[in-house]
């Protein structure tokens, strides 16, 4: 069971997330690396809204391939 909370700063956004979290996992940090991991999980099109925004699934769908990575 995948429970609908997740401890990401809701007032980031979604691009500003995946390169923060890029940087903790020694990562590319690069704008171009978040697009590309954003695509992959069909996320790309709302790389400029804030975490807070994104449906359930949407945070879900980003925070499980975090884990993935």
């Amino acid at each position: 069971m995948q429970l609908q909370t997740t401890s990401f700063q809701k007032e980031l956004t979604i691009r500003e997330l995946v390169r923060l979290y890029s940087g903790l996992y020694g990562a590319s940090r690069s704008k171009s690396a978040a697009d590309e991991h954003l695509a992959a999980v069909h996320l790309d099109e709302e790389a400029g809204k804030r975490f807070g925004q994104l449906s359930g699934g949407q945070q879900s769908r980003l925070a499980l391939n975090r884990r993935k990575r």
